[in-house]
């Protein structure tokens, strides 16, 4: 898929929010026992993307539905083991809210 810089660009906005926003929920793990951080950085991530999803409305190529709690389970798994684990975890979710899976 071959995007325009403006598509580039939103894709872009959107990772550095959410690589920011993860931040924030992975800086949290200390408080949780065992793998509970785990669920606690889904929901977190699954509240984030739909806010920005509401606030942007479709706009630059963004879904207008909010996620599921489904899709995000299955971008943290697709994520999982990699040693680059927020990276692909956040680049599958904006993938999501831009429909640019397959």
């Amino acid at each position: 898929m071959s995007l325009t810089h403006p598509q580039w660009l939103s894709r872009k906005i959107e990772t550095d929010r959410l690589r920011m926003n993860f931040k924030v929920l992975a800086s949290k793990r200390k408080y949780f026992p065992g793998v509970e951080w785990i669920e606690f950085e889904k929901l977190g991530m699954l509240a984030v993307c739909n806010e920005r999803i509401a606030l942007v409305e479709g706009r630059g190529g963004m879904r207008t539905n909010p996620l599921t709690l489904e899709e995000v389970e299955e971008a943290e798994s697709q994520a999982s083991g990699h040693s680059d684990y927020a990276k692909k975890f956040i680049l599958r979710l904006v993938e999501k809210m831009f429909n640019d899976c397959d």
